[in-house]
């Protein structure tokens, strides 16, 4: 990824395609491909990994259950390749289709629809079983839009620049991040 930032995305992008298997390379391809016109090509290749009836990676058997994409946030990945595209629908279907894995309290397919206002949407997701993330993703969606309609109200609808009283977003990155790219909850007025 530091070849990337140094403006050397080609270099970076040759060196990690053949390492798409390994879940933290194929996380950093997607992300270094930013901007190079390379989704289409990565989308590919992730999809050709998650496909149904493929060989399990440990036996070989297209019976066996332990048929899951190799590497194993394939799916995520894909549907972030595809919003990237501006392709949202391809994403959510991406997800829905193949099933997105919760990783360290993470809903791929919750986060998606939040980023793209889909609050109905986002309710019948939570409603489904073991869907504890969402849930938590939703209620906080839903404190933060009351607060801020509380907070618009007590200013008559005017912005207000008092510390403290930021607006709920999510989209952009956080400051201070070093240009790596980490979703923040609130944004300044």
């Amino acid at each position: 990824m530091s070849l990337a930032r140094c403006g050397r995305g080609e270099e970076a992008h040759a060196l990690l395609l053949p390492h798409v298997a390994d879940w933290l390379l194929a996380e950093a391809l997607v992300e270094t491909s930013a901007g190079l016109g390379r989704d289409e090509e990565i989308a590919t290749l992730l999809e050709a990994r998650i496909v149904a009836g493929r060989p399990c990676v440990r036996c070989g058997s297209s019976e066996c259950a332990g048929r899951d994409p190799e590497p194993f946030n394939a799916v995520a990945l894909l549907a972030a390749v595809r919003e990237r595209q501006g392709r949202t629908d391809e994403a959510l279907e991406a997800l829905r289709t193949y099933g997105s894995l919760v990783v360290d309290n993470r809903d791929p397919l919750a986060e998606l629809l939040i980023r793209h206002d889909r609050v109905d949407e986002l309710r019948a997701h939570a409603a489904g079983e073991d869907r504890e993330e969402a849930a938590r993703h939703l209620a906080e969606l839903l404190e933060a839009a009351v607060t801020w309609r509380a907070r618009s109200r007590s200013t008559g609808g005017r912005r207000s620049t008092t510390p403290g009283t930021r607006r709920p977003c999510w989209r952009g990155c956080s400051p201070g991040t070093g240009g790596v790219r980490r979703p923040s909850r609130w944004c300044a007025p």
